[in-house]
């Protein structure tokens, strides 16, 4: 799950027959591969994960089934790549990101935040804000590669961070969740939303009015986001700036979309989480070219 999409929680009740076909390394044979109809890439963005990312591309251009999202386009989303992807979009804020080798952190000028390359969910995520604490971190951290990060205030007014998840499902937007911390690293397990009547509240209207005033504010800077990373289906962490420009976090094409959270606690999501879910499915039907309830 830490490397693959985990697409049984999006297709889940939706009457489609999900098999994993897993490729382990470059001279693998693809006689196995399950009878199918469509094919999509669920392998995530890593470094290490490159050649087996040539590899799948190789067979994907001559498959004979649709196939969905594409090797460059995942590899598009490594933190460093995406910056500069992204950088001169004007409504848009991608933290200015690069890739330094450990013997390079010590001469970097701090501020920054920093975290191994190919780690996700704020594993050694931390902001280094003096000379002593960057030696600190190095000591106890042996990684060879690491982002280097600039840090970007999200905070509202009242002292939180607000982050939110969004799918592009065949370049459109759909809600997943809002979290709401008053850590500047924010994850909806340790948002402890569940705690907050206040909280879901504001997660439950950001979501039911996720179109008409979230997408009707920033659809065409998503839009641009979506064909610049030119995958069918990737998922975005995002944020607001202080001056209300969309910031983009990360787009991974292998984050977890989900209806799992508590239903007597959260009884606006499972509507909302179908709409997305839906739309996935209906993406299939459309690269088969198959009517939405075929007979």
């Amino acid at each position: 799950m830490g490397h693959n999409a985990p697409l049984d929680f999006v297709v889940f009740n939706q009457n489609i027959q999900l098999d994993y076909f897993y490729v382990i390394d470059e001279n693998q044979s693809w006689e196995s591969v399950p009878d199918h109809d469509i094919a999509i890439l669920g392998f995530g963005e890593a470094t290490r994960h490159r050649a087996i990312h040539e590899c799948i591309e190789k067979q994907r251009i001559h498959w004979p089934r649709p196939f969905l999202n594409n090797a460059s386009g995942v590899m598009r989303c490594a933190r460093d790549l995406i910056y500069q992807l992204l950088k001169d979009d004007p409504e848009l804020v991608v933290p200015r990101t690069q890739k330094v080798e450990r013997r390079g952190v010590l001469s970097m000028q701090v501020p920054f935040l920093i975290r191994p390359i190919d780690t996700h969910s704020g594993q050694d995520f931390v902001r280094i804000q003096s000379k002593a604490g960057l030696e600190q971190y190095l000591s106890t951290n042996q990684a060879d590669t690491y982002y280097i990060s600039e840090y970007v205030d999200c905070s509202n007014d009242d002292g939180l961070f607000r982050k939110f998840r969004l799918a592009l499902i065949d370049k459109k937007p759909y809600v997943c969740h809002l979290a709401i911390s008053d850590a500047w690293v924010v994850h909806y397990i340790d948002a402890h939303m569940e705690l907050s009547p206040e909280k879901l509240q504001e997660e439950e209207q950001f979501m039911r009015e996720f179109d008409s005033t979230f997408v009707a504010q920033y659809g065409a800077c998503l839009s641009r986001v979506a064909h610049q990373i030119d995958l069918d289906y990737v998922v975005l962490d995002c944020a607001i700036s202080k001056d209300g420009r969309l910031v983009l976090f990360e787009a991974d094409n292998g984050a977890w979309i989900h209806d799992t959270d508590a239903p007597d606690i959260y009884p606006y999501k499972s509507e909302i989480m179908n709409r997305a879910f839906s739309a996935f499915t209906q993406m299939l039907l459309d690269h088969l070219k198959l009517p939405a309830n075929p007979a």
